[in-house]
């Protein structure tokens, strides 16, 4: 994704791997089939964006990030929006019946400062 400034990489990297950990937690049991967790990352000159995807049951039908998020999407929402200035969407990859997750996180791009010396 190119180069990203320090106080934009640490908390983007707590997010990564927080999402990344709730989609094998929740994406099928134990014991199930082997489970699918895609993770993308994109830039544009203005935004980078991470879309976390798997293929467990999806989202429970009216799931709100506001009302129903555990610790670790508390601190996900706490990162992306409040710290990092950025949005969060969580929907099920297909509606009927509802299957899998797709997490996307958003931020804006913040420009890293030239080496001096």
């Amino acid at each position: 994704v190119g180069e990203i400034d320090g106080e934009t990489a640490m908390p983007l990297a707590v997010v990564l791997v927080e999402l990344v950990q709730n989609a094998f937690q929740h994406a099928a049991p134990p014991a199930g089939p082997g489970e699918l967790v895609e993770v993308r990352l994109a830039r544009t000159a203005s935004t980078l964006t991470m879309r976390i995807a798997d293929d467990g049951p999806g989202v429970p039908e009216g799931f709100s990030l506001d009302r129903d998020a555990g610790l670790g999407l508390t601190i996900v929402r706490t990162f992306v929006v409040h710290d990092l200035g950025g949005s969060i969407t969580i929907k099920a990859v297909s509606a009927d019946p509802p299957r899998g997750t797709v997490i996307e996180v958003t931020v804006p791009r913040r420009s890293v400062p030239s080496p001096v010396g």
